[in-house]
């Protein structure tokens, strides 16, 4: 077998298990805060959560498209399609949404109104640079 079709293969079976295997990753970390701040029922509700979550999707992924596009396992140009509109959807709700917190933290005095304007700002700045770089590979 060839270099580059080994190196096809790892690359597939690593994007196949890199959504799953993160889940776990941040079940476990949800735990690890959890226990640090002396909250292991919590912990331990947030880690199911988070399994529960990576099991479903490895048994949908292998019977729908849509538990195979959660997994991350886009393999056409259809699903890419669909995953690029769901980012976009999904970007674009999420910066309503910090804005919206913006101006409410601001109005309202609050003491979160930096971490919203700090979110605002990692937002707008990714999306500069994103425009930039795109644009500039064609």
């Amino acid at each position: 077998m060839s270099s580059a079709k080994q190196r096809n293969i790892a690359r597939r079976n690593f994007s196949k298990w890199a959504t799953p295997a993160l889940g776990v990753v941040i079940g476990l970390a949800y735990l690890g805060v959890m226990l640090a701040r002396g909250k292991p029922a919590l912990g331990f509700v947030m880690l199911g959560i988070m399994l529960v979550y990576v099991a479903a999707m490895l048994l949908l992924s292998r019977r729908t498209e849509t538990g195979a596009l959660l997994r991350g396992t886009a393999n056409d140009e259809r699903q890419r399609d669909i995953n690029a509109r769901a980012l976009a959807i999904t970007a674009q709700v999420l910066v309503v949404t910090i804005l919206g917190g913006v101006f409410y933290s601001l109005a309202a005095g609050s003491s979160a109104a930096a971490i919203w304007c700090g979110l605002a700002a990692v937002g707008g700045a990714t999306f500069v640079m994103a425009i930039i770089a795109l644009s500039r590979r064609g």
